[in-house]
């Protein structure tokens, strides 16, 4: 039979299939690269293989769309996990699925690897399933709320079974859901477009590979610029003379240190509150208290204040207060008398 999609037509058909299910296409979203997730569904040899009984003519056609998400969340320092779907020999774990398909992939056996140009990297996540959802009594869902993901962009085999069922079980757990249609594959053009309308009519932004690479990348820049220009602004130090602290052995030099010292005293300000007038004893006109702190106000009898300019000259502000004082000393205990 001759297959649906070739690895040089999948783009031209892509278009097609997005403009065709494009009514119902109207959830667009851009994927946050700082929270993403590719899926690797199924790329197994079980459904790649020609000569396997399951083969998957779609899934030959998805491998170069494939392997440039893997290459492009991997840049970018974002998870790859991958899916193998195998059984029992003994059918263990079958149930139904033994009854409904003749064939089943064995755990163990060479159909069950992953496609050896789609080879998980060392340390990258595998789950074993025995459905077809990705999130059916697997630890995927533990995995990816571990790693605050937020946005899960599902690929692989096959379009209609594994790949639509994790997509939905996604939505499901509120994960936002990107399906490029070009990154999965089924055995007929029918089933595979089907699955492309039922996700984006429910459950999926369904765009391209190349849409979401673009998008991790630009994302993944803006982010590394950001840090970047946060770094070099906590090294500036150069608020008087525009310099960069390490930019040159000039920076900690006695004279421009002493330099931003005396930019700093000048520009220091005490916090000042609203003048208070007084009335002392035995004083012929009030006085205007200046700069009293209210929260010592019943404890301190004279306020001091010395401003700092170039070169340094005390400035004395008196503070009177009114109010006798009678209570104990917290110091010493003794009790204090008014003051005038």
């Amino acid at each position: 039979m001759e297959p649906y999609v070739t690895v040089q037509n999948i783009e031209s058909k892509a278009r097609a299939w997005l403009e065709r299910i494009r009514p119902h296409n109207l959830h667009e979203m851009r994927l946050n690269a700082a929270a993403s997730a590719l899926l690797v569904v199924d790329m197994q040899q079980f459904f790649l293989d020609p000569a396997s009984p399951t083969f998957a003519c779609g899934g030959v056609a998805i491998i170069p769309a494939v392997k440039r998400l893997m290459h492009a969340f991997r840049r970018a320092g974002r998870p790859v996990v991958f899916t193998r779907h195998v059984h029992h020999p003994d059918d263990l774990d079958s149930g139904i699925m033994g009854w409904w398909w003749e064939g089943k992939c064995l755990e163990g056996s060479p159909e069950s690897e992953i496609h050896p140009e789609l080879e998980p990297m060392p340390g990258e996540k595998v789950v074993f399933k025995h459905r077809y959802s990705a999130f059916y009594d697997t630890d995927l869902e533990t995995v990816l709320r571990c790693l605050k993901v937020e946005d899960v962009v599902v690929s692989g085999t096959m379009t209609n079974l594994c790949c639509e069922s994790t997509a939905r079980d996604a939505y499901y757990r509120d994960y936002r859901v990107f399906f490029p249609a070009d990154g999965a594959g089924s055995i007929n053009e029918e089933m595979h477009v089907a699955s492309l309308l039922n996700l984006a009519f429910g459950f999926a932004y369904v765009t391209t590979t190349d849409a979401i690479a673009a998008q991790l990348a630009t994302e993944s820049s803006s982010d590394n610029g950001a840090q970047a220009d946060g770094a070099s602004r906590r090294r500036c130090t150069g608020a008087l003379d525009g310099g960069c602290s390490g930019s040159s052995s000039a920076a900690h030099s006695p004279a421009r240190t002493a330099t931003r010292r005396r930019h700093r005293l000048r520009t220091h300000r005490t916090p000042t509150w609203p003048a208070a007038v007084v009335q002392r004893p035995g004083a012929t006109a009030p006085r205007t208290a200046r700069t009293c702190s209210p929260t010592r106000a019943s404890q301190a009898t004279h306020l001091l204040v010395h401003q700092l300019t170039d070169p340094p000259t005390p400035v004395l502000a008196h503070c009177v207060i009114d109010a006798p004082m009678t209570g104990p000393d917290i110091r010493t205990g003794a009790k204090k008398s008014p003051i005038h």
